[in-house]
């Protein structure tokens, strides 16, 4: 380069997507003395071989613990791999946790070949515009607060990224076109007979096929779905599901095998996203032929509302009154407390309350019935252990506990799992109150009905270590009565892991016979909650093309038509990636009906997203040049920002394009779009050399210089840096002359000023902004092609 609302039923719910939901699934085995899994105690199940997986499949260890990725042999690769398993597998490693369940959605993040081809992590080759690099830059909080990564561990990441191919990860799979399923859809709903053909129904993985999701994985989403479909039937029968498609894409659903009306379809998809998508390709005939108007869903979006509230509790036929599923089970609570029937065991603090919670087992018609009663920490009442009976029972003149809340986890007539939560009165909730879910509360969101079980308890009941029995066994002050009353209920030890054993295998057995693999596991992600991430998470341009069943150029060339209020969100697709609520905006407004259609209006009317954090945003005037072209490159911000933007070329080279001699307020005013060169400026950026170019922003919040650079503009009109991975390995040293030059930038003008040159303009300062406390950075970069 030279001189250089709610709306209408549940749609707003669930087309917003809130990532909330996300958290509620992401889990990982926990310590045995703390009540629940370890790693090393999993069911085996059954185990489907390592060299059978794609890497995007974490292997199962014999025994179903999660075998932790290996280091890589690639010297780089191995440097970056020891840097996130000190400072991030502890919160995003499955296998390695020291916390109840993973932070957000990152479970595998010792599964190098797995997040550089996850975008929300990783941009291969350009590290600036990769998160997981960005974000230690950040200085991202850890458990442990002193045990911060510093700068020559940050670089070491920094140059994995950067040697990943620019293209890995690029999809080149042909894409199915929806029009191609919907006549899959057609021909078997035509293959039907008529009465039968009312209870077909159809979910489709294609849109994550076109995305290049590997084959082995997309099996495991095939199970996923089974699963989900199961744990929400009450028939008697584990069933399992078939596809219709030579790629094995669209599964179908029989509405009379699983026990469900057209009702309860319809509630399903009362809120469904996409069906201006669907419902485009589907004539009206296959609508009146199933009697629905949406009779296909996505299965990403399915794994997600359909566990979670408000659509669990209506699926499955939840009764609003914890007495009332006790007489759909056929259970008597109190009857089995007084009879000793029930089992019990009690925590003294456990790992997801950090409480007293008690575990209580009862024997149902077709398994078991597991209840916790959950205890708000660090309120002032009687404890479980000097309270061990209850609720409502008594003996020897204790007082019975008081408990704020209760889980319940019971097996269907198919041998499947479901729950419910309750409050003290028996009240359902759709949300575990975070007065008692403190620790899944700080780490990973709120607890959820359905969905966060299932997580969970992906293998049945957990493993429970009692101290009330050994608490009264040791007792000898306390009267015969209630120690017998306690005894009683709190079995031995290997009584009750008979119990979890029994009624774990009883869960696999149901799983196998549907055709799914208990210990599977996905990015270190029970299968489940792996594809309801899958809908949550962020998504480029390459996912909205697979989901739209076209080409990236074909959606590229399109984008640029939709309207302005959505042009933001395009800058986010284009640059790494936009919220779900953000693609689904833009999706609506490229159907076949251009978002004309009501439920896809409902979708577009949502208020624009807006970030809290600090947002950069890059953009140059075309992704490729011809050698002697003029470029021009515009930047965006949320907030006012101090901008600095470093170009490096193809060899490598650094050099600060803005603020420069002649242009050295560099101030980014929220909202605004600043152009550089601007259209006044008395400079031009030609371009003279072959190769990629990457072009580097950081915009902070304190007027002060990014990475240490220090300007003189006596010297050069443009900083130059030499190399640019040189120049960053010396972190420290910039740090340093960061704290030495925050003012710099206003310093530099005002002598600029003072000093000034002949023939060259006079240029004065904005106001004054003044400067923040606290400086909060964004950083991001662009890559383009000079050819």
């Amino acid at each position: 380069m030279t001189a250089p609302a709610r709306a209408s039923g549940r749609v707003a719910v669930v087309a917003a997507a809130s990532l909330m939901f996300v958290s509620a699934f992401y889990y990982a085995p926990r310590a045995a003395t703390e009540g629940e899994t370890s790693d090393a105690q999993l069911p085996s199940g059954t185990v489907v071989a390592a060299d059978q997986l794609s890497t995007r499949i974490t292997p199962v260890r014999s025994g179903g613990a999660v075998a932790v990725p290996a280091p890589p042999a690639d010297v780089r690769a191995a440097k970056a791999y020891a840097v996130l398993d000190s400072f991030c597998a502890s919160c995003h490693q499955t296998g390695r946790l020291t916390i109840p369940a993973p932070a957000r959605p990152l479970a595998n993040i010792l599964a190098l070949d797995e997040i550089a081809l996850e975008p929300t992590l990783v941009k291969p080759g350009i590290p600036d515009a990769s998160p997981l690099y960005t974000i230690m830059l950040r200085d991202h909080a850890t458990i442990d607060l002193a045990n911060e990564p510093q700068a020559d561990a940050i670089q070491s990441v920094r140059e994995w990224i950067e040697d990943l191919p620019r293209d890995l990860g690029r999809c080149r799979r042909r894409p199915i076109e929806q029009a191609t399923v919907a006549r899959t859809i057609a021909a078997k709903l035509a293959a039907t007979p008529a009465a039968s053909a009312k209870n077909l129904r159809f979910v489709t993985l294609t849109h994550l096929r076109n995305a290049c999701v590997e084959p082995a994985v997309l099996e495991l989403y095939r199970q996923a779905i089974a699963k989900v479909v199961n744990s929400l039937s009450w028939a008697p029968e584990p069933v399992r599901l078939v596809t219709i498609d030579d790629a094995e894409t669209v599964l179908k659903l029989d509405l009379a095998e699983i026990g469900w009306t057209g009702t309860q379809w319809d509630e399903l998809v009362a809120g469904y996203p996409y069906s201006s998508l669907a419902s485009a390709n589907l004539s009206e005939a296959e609508q009146r032929r199933t009697g629905t108007l949406v009779p296909v869903v996505r299965g990403d979006w399915f794994a997600y509302a359909a566990t979670t509230a408000p659509l669990y509790p209506v699926l499955l036929g939840l009764p609003n009154r914890h007495v009332d599923l006790q007489r759909m089970l056929n259970v008597n609570i109190d009857a089995n407390i007084k009879s000793a029937v029930a089992r019990r065991a009690g925590l003294s603090v456990s790992a997801v309350t950090r409480a007293n919670r008690l575990v209580e087992r009862h024997p149902t018609r077709t398994g078991s019935l597991w209840l916790t009663y959950d205890f708000a920490a660090g309120e002032a009442q009687p404890t479980l252990f000097a309270n061990p009976l209850g609720p409502s029972t008594r003996a020897g003149g204790k007082a019975p506990f008081v408990h704020d809340g209760t889980k319940s986890l019971f097996t269907l007539p198919n041998g499947f799992f479901a729950s419910s939560l309750n409050d003290a009165r028996g009240g359902r909730l759709d949300h575990s109150p975070n007065t008692i879910e403190r620790e899944q509360t700080t780490w990973a969101g709120p607890v959820e009905i359905g969905s966060s079980c299932m997580a969970c308890h992906r293998f049945g009941p957990a493993d429970i270590k009692d101290v009330v029995r050994e608490q009264t066994e040791t007792d000898t002050i306390a009267a015969r009565e209630l120690r017998e009353a306690i005894l009683a209920l709190y079995p031995p030890p290997a009584e009750m892991e008979s119990l979890v054993g029994e009624d774990r295998e009883h869960y696999a057995r149901a799983q196998r016979r549907a055709g799914i693999d208990p210990a599977a596991h996905v990015q270190g992600l029970e299968p489940v909650a792996a594809l309801a991430r899958e809908y949550g998470r962020d998504v480029g341009l390459g996912r909205i093309a697979a989901e739209l069943g076209s080409t990236i150029e074909e959606v590229s060339d399109r984008l640029g038509s939709l309207p302005e209020e959505l042009q933001l969100s395009i800058r986010r697709l284009k640059a790494s990636s936009a919220s779900r609520a953000e693609a689904d905006r833009i999706l609506a407004r490229l159907a076949p009906d251009g978002g004309r259609g009501d439920r896809a209006a409902v979708v577009i009317a949502m208020p624009p997203v807006q970030r809290a954090e600090l947002e950069l945003l890059l953009w140059a005037s075309s992704d490729a040049y011809a050698i002697g072209d003029l470029a021009t490159f515009t930047a965006w911000s949320n907030q006012d920002c101090y901008l600095t933007l470093v170009n490096i070329d193809a060899a490598g080279r650094a050099t600060v394009l803005f603020p420069n001699e002649l242009e050295q307020n560099n101030l980014l005013q929220a909202g605004n779009e600043l152009r550089m060169p601007g259209e006044n400026a008395p400079y031009r950026f030609r371009l003279k050399t072959q190769g990629w170019e990457t072009l580097v922003g950081v915009c902070s919040t304190v007027a002060k210089s990014a990475d240490g650079i220090v300007h003189d503009f006596e010297r050069q009109r443009f900083t130059t840096l030499g190399s640019w991975r040189a120049y960053l390995a010396q972190a420290p040293a910039h740090e340093a002359r960061e704290q030495a030059s925050v003012a710099e930038p206003q310093q530099s003008l005002t002598r600029s000023r003072l000093r000034g040159r002949q023939g060259r303009p006079d240029i004065k300062p904005e106001a004054k902004v003044e400067l923040k406390a606290v400086d909060v950075q964004a950083r991001t970069a662009i890559a383009y092609e000079v050819r």
